[in-house]
Order: C-alpha cells, then sequence, then structure tokens
C-alpha cells in the first residue's frame, strides 16, 4: 500500500509496485544519532554531519545537494 501522495495514476505507471511484499531479514539495526542539514555560505567553507548506528556491517551514504543547480531550485 502506497501513501496517498503517491497512490496516482501518473506514479504509479512510472513507479510500479511489485505484487510481493519484503520484509528485511537482516539483523537489526538502531540508528543513535541522525545528521542535521548542514548549510556552508561560500565554497571551501567546511561542512560536519555525524551519524552513529549500532549493527553489523553497516555503511554509509552521504547526499550534497549543491543549492545553486538549477535542479534543486
Amino acid at each position: 500500500m502506497r501513501d496517498e501522495k503517491y497512490d496516482t495514476p501518473e506514479f504509479h505507471a512510472r513507479y510500479p509496485m511489485g505484487q510481493t511484499a519484503y520484509v528485511y531479514p537482516g539483523p537489526a539495526i538502531v540508528i543513535t544519532q541522525q545528521p542535521q542539514s548542514v548549510v556552508v555560505a561560500k565554497a571551501g567553507d567546511i561542512a560536519s554531519a555525524t551519524v552513529a548506528a549500532q549493527g553489523e556491517g553497516l555503511t554509509y551514504q552521504w547526499y550534497i545537494k549543491n543549492i545553486t543547480d538549477a535542479a534543486f531550485r
């Protein structure tokens, strides 16, 4: 079942949903500290974010958004 905002014919056409629901079978993962949004004033400034989690074999991915990029306006 999709959230209401994703339950449109256009969204279903672009992102079809499988017939099977899956449950994560792996070990429990507990995120104990989430990074907050960080904004820097100008290029060259240093930004710092922290994440902490408990679990086995964890990896982290970071997403950087350049607000001057037209795609994000």
